[in-house]
C-alpha cells in the first residue's frame, strides 16, 4: 500500500511510513465517537400541486362537504314548504267553511237597516223638541243611540215611490235608446246602495248614452227625484251622529243641488239633539278594537268640530258622560 501523506510504498501491515514517518495505524482505526446531531424541526408539508386537470383530494373533501349542505337544506326547506302547503290548505277549508255559514250580504243590510239594536233599551231620555232617545246596549260599541227608526221611514218611503215599470216604459213612445237608459235608471234605484241622480248620469254616459237620451230618460221614467234626496237624507241621519252641516256636505258631495238638499232636510226633520247624543255615546262607548275612546273634554271638542251648537252638545254630554255609568 501507499503511504497517504508522502506516496512511499509501505507494507500492507506497516503501522509508520518508513520514508516520512506518518502514523498509518492512527488513520486506519475507526472513529467511535459519535457526531453531534441538530434536533430536526417538524415542518409542515409543502404540497405543490400540478394543474392535470384533476382537483387535490382536499378540495374534493370541501366541495363534498359543501353539496351534502345544500342538499340537506333543499330537505329542510321542502319539508317546512310541504307543511306550510298543508297549513295553507287547511286554513282555506277553515275560511270556506266559515264563508258558506256567513250572512249573506242582503242579510247584513236587512238586519242592519231594519232593527240597529242587539238588545236591551238602557237608558231613554227626551230631548228639549219632545223626542224620546233610546240608548241600547250594542256587541260592537257596548252602548248605541237606536235610529233604527229612520231606516225604517227610508224604508217605507222607497216602497211608496212612484216609478215607471217596464210594461210602461216598453208602451211609451221613447227610442230605443231611450228606452234602454230608462230601463237602467229604474234598475239602478232597485239596488241595496242609494244611488243619486248624478251618480247614475256618471253611469249612464259610460255606457255611452248621449246627453239627450240621459236628459230624455231622467225626465220620463216616472222617479220623483227630490224624494230620492229624501230617502238619501234619512239615510246618513240613521247611521247616526252627523250634524246639519255635515249632512249638507254629504248630500253636496253625492251631486245634490243646495235646493234640493234644503227641501230633504226640511222634509226629514232630523233630530240633530239625537244625532249629538249618538256621537257622544259612540266617542264614549266605541270598542277598544275598532278605535280609541274619549273622556268628556275630548268628545266635547270632537262634538264642536263636527258643527253641532252648544245646546246639542251639551245635552249630548249630559246624557252620555253625567247620567250614564
Amino acid at each position: 500500500m501507499k503511504c497517504t501523506n508522502c506516496g512511499a510504498e509501505m507494507e500492507n501491515n506497516a503501522k509508520f511510513c518508513t520514508n516520512c514517518g506518518k502514523n498509518i495505524e492512527s488513520e486506519n482505526q475507526p472513529n467511535t465517537e459519535q457526531p453531534q446531531t441538530q434536533p430536526i424541526q417538524q415542518q409542515e408539508p409543502v404540497t405543490t400541486y400540478v394543474n392535470n386537470g384533476e382537483p387535490p383530494k382536499k378540495k374534493n373533501n370541501v366541495v363534498l362537504i359543501i353539496v351534502l349542505v345544500v342538499l340537506g337544506t333543499m330537505l329542510v326547506l321542502g319539508i317546512a314548504l310541504a307543511i306550510g302547503i298543508k297549513m295553507f290548505i287547511t286554513n282555506i277549508g277553515h275560511k270556506i267553511e266559515e264563508i258558506e255559514h256567513a250572512p249573506t250580504i242582503s242579510d247584513t243590510i236587512d238586519d242592519f237597516t231594519n232593527n240597529s239594536t242587539d238588545g236591551e233599551v238602557v237608558k231613554t231620555a227626551k230631548d228639549p223638541t219632545g223626542h224620546e232617545i233610546k240608548i241600547v246596549s250594542d256587541s260592537v260599541y257596548i252602548y248605541k243611540v237606536d235610529t233604527s227608526y229612520l231606516y225604517d221611514k227610508a224604508d217605507d218611503m222607497r216602497k211608496n215611490e212612484k216609478k215607471a215599470t217596464e210594461k210602461e216604459i216598453e208602451m211609451s213612445t221613447a227610442t230605443k235608446e231611450q228606452k234602454e237608459a230608462m230601463k237602467m235608471i229604474i234598475e239602478k234605484l232597485g239596488g241595496l246602495l242609494q244611488p243619486t241622480e248624478a251618480s247614475i248620469i256618471e253611469d249612464l254616459k259610460n255606457d255611452n248614452f248621449d246627453d239627450a237620451t240621459i236628459k230624455y230618460a231622467l225626465a220620463n221614467c216616472g222617479v220623483d227625484w227630490q224624494e230620492q234626496a229624501n230617502i238619501h237624507i234619512l239615510t246618513i241621519a240613521a247611521a247616526g251622529g252627523y250634524s246639519t252641516t255635515e249632512i249638507k256636505d254629504l248630500m253636496a258631495y253625492e251631486g245634490y243641488e243646495e235646493d234640493v238638499i234644503n227641501k230633504a232636510l226640511e222634509s226629514a226633520k232630523i233630530d240633530y239633539y239625537e244625532q249629538a247624543t249618538y256621537n257622544a255615546c259612540f266617542l264614549r262607548y266605541t270598542n277598544p278594537k275598532y278605535g280609541m275612546t274619549y273622556d268628556r273634554d275630548g268628545a266635547k271638542n270632537m262634538l264642536d268640530t263636527s258643527g253641532f251648537s252648544k245646546e246639542e252638545i251639551e245635552f249630548a254630554l249630559k246624557i252620555i258622560y253625567d247620567e250614564m255609568k
